[in-house]
């Protein structure tokens, strides 16, 4: 018995939205599929497009590398599962948000990361994400 596989590329979809779902694509180039299918956990479709727009910028305005791409998009996940993927980044308070980066450094810190090399990782991302959003 033989198997043939037929010339089918998987073609992941993270929005119903051609356009968006193209800046994705774009934005998580290079990235495992496991980090890329993180994108599906946004609650909003503008959700996804601002972090992939963001990611995007960081790329070609500061030419990031993979592994920060990485990073940004895992640390916009936990934030939204935090959030329990029920909230959009447009409407998170200053409140819920420092609320996220105590625990978020809480955890961390039970991983050996000083508190002084998680505030720099979180920093920079959101501050970049504050930046071009």
């Amino acid at each position: 018995m033989s198997i043939t596989w037929e010339n089918t590329a998987e073609t992941q979809e993270f929005s119903a939205d051609p356009i968006i779902n193209r800046k994705i694509k774009t934005a998580a180039a290079g990235l495992q599929k496991s980090i890329q299918n993180y994108f599906l956990e946004f609650p909003t479709e503008r959700d996804k497009e601002v972090v992939a727009d963001f990611m995007l910028a960081c790329s070609q305005q500061e030419n990031v590398a993979i592994k920060t791409r990485c990073v940004y998009l895992i640390a916009f996940t936990y934030l939204s599962r935090f959030l329990e993927n029920k909230k959009s980044f447009d409407t998170i308070t200053a409140k819920e948000f420092s609320a996220f980066l105590n625990r978020t450094c809480h955890i961390m810190e039970r991983v050996c990361l000083s508190k002084q090399s998680i505030m720099l990782i979180i920093k920079s991302c959101f501050s970049s994400f504050a930046y071009y959003h």
